[in-house]
């Protein structure tokens, strides 16, 4: 299973710097296209995005969160751009701390 990242541009570097497939979205109609085409693809398994895209599509995030479909998993990462004052940390380290992921 594939893991992507839905990223403003701030927070997208270090998860594109490990390989981790990841578009960059500024509007809410690139953001919804992006998780519709991640949630269509059988190898997307998660799909990490951040807290300012998810706002921009909450609803889109919200029934893929609670729905019962097995994939795509969605977890909601701070940007960068919204997190002042928060221990910046190794990006392996938060996916191996916030999902289990080890890169």
């Amino acid at each position: 299973m594939k893991l992507v990242y839905i990223s403003d541009k701030e927070s997208a570097l270090g998860f594109g710097l490990l390989g981790i497939e990841t578009v960059i979205v500024s509007d809410k109609e690139s953001a919804l296209r992006h998780l519709n085409k991640f949630k269509a693809q059988q190898d997307v398994g998660i799909i990490l995005i951040t807290d300012t895209t998810s706002f921009l599509i909450r609803k889109e995030v919200d029934e893929i969160l609670l729905s019962k479909e097995e994939r795509p998993l969605i977890f909601e990462v701070p940007s960068i751009k919204n997190a002042p004052g928060v221990k910046k940390q190794n990006i392996k380290e938060f996916l191996r701390e916030t999902i289990g992921i080890s890169i």
